[in-house]
């Protein structure tokens, strides 16, 4: 049986009950994951501890956008699609247009 869950920047998919299955996650973001998630996020892993904080591995607290692409370890613990809406970030809040300008233009003053 395949799962797939449509996301913001593409397809999550997996297969139940097969364990040869590769997981496939396309854009997962932070805010799509539940409390006690576990993830990888350039190369570390954390624990979801709250809508907008993880802790790592050495318990150390980090605060991460909603929109942060992360990717989850073993099989998502993944927020109600509903309630997962309520943490979307805004497309036009001035924060999200700034924050997307600077990663396109890492050089700019």
């Amino acid at each position: 049986m395949v799962l797939s869950q449509t996301t913001t920047g593409g397809t999550l998919q997996f297969l139940l009950n097969d364990p040869q299955a590769q997981t496939i996650f396309v854009g997962m973001q932070f805010y799509q994951l539940a409390i006690g998630a576990r993830f990888e996020c350039p190369g570390r892993q954390f624990t979801k501890v709250a809508p907008s904080m993880a802790q790592d591995t050495d318990r150390n607290g980090n605060a991460f956008w909603s929109d942060t692409e992360v990717t989850p370890i073993g099989e998502p613990l993944l927020l109600p699609e509903v309630e997962a809406e309520l943490w979307k970030p805004d497309e036009s809040s001035h924060w999200v247009k700034l924050m997307r300008s600077l990663v396109a233009n890492p050089d700019r003053e």
